[in-house]
């Protein structure tokens, strides 16, 4: 059985320590906050080359065992309203900022819908935050339905 076969056979929940990779790319990929191989699974090439550190060499192990994830539908339906992934969000005229960066844009880049919170999990990046790390939001689909408001950016390329 080839590392790949094996690795692609493993549970998402399996920790990114336990894969066959250098300790500099487990390294890195802990520091940036994927810590399992369902956090791996989930991210795209650029998504990678954006972690501090983290090059095409790292970016090239991980693709060795773990593939890119399947193009998604670049539209997706969260409590009955449509939303672009990748497009950027700006908050709607009722949100009112009760912590810092509440009313910063953010651009939606994924939504599992069978994840256990109300209306399913959205992951969302803040926009237009100044430094290196890649900031990203976790919150339900019930919260973001509420938080968002218009589109005011066009999604990356897919």
């Amino acid at each position: 059985m080839t590392e790949r076969a094996r690795v692609a056979s493993l549970p998402d929940g399996t920790p990114v320590g336990d894969l066959p990779l250098t300790r500099v790319a487990i390294s890195r990929l802990r520091v940036e906050g994927v810590l399992t191989l369902g956090d791996l699974r989930a991210m795209r090439d650029h998504d990678l080359l954006r972690l501090r550190a983290f090059g095409r060499g790292s970016l090239a192990a991980v693709r060795s065992l773990v593939p890119a994830p399947a193009a998604a539908s670049s539209e997706v339906m969260i409590a009955g309203r449509r939303f672009t992934l990748g497009a950027v969000y700006e908050p709607a005229p009722h949100v009112r900022p009760y912590e810092p960066g509440r009313l910063l844009p953010l651009r939606l880049v994924g939504y599992d819908p069978t994840y256990p919170w109300p209306r399913g999990r959205v992951e969302a990046e803040l926009v237009g935050v100044q430094g290196t790390r890649r900031r990203v939001r976790r919150l339900s689909g019930q919260a973001w339905v509420r938080w968002a408001g218009e589109r005011v950016e066009e999604g990356e390329g897919r």
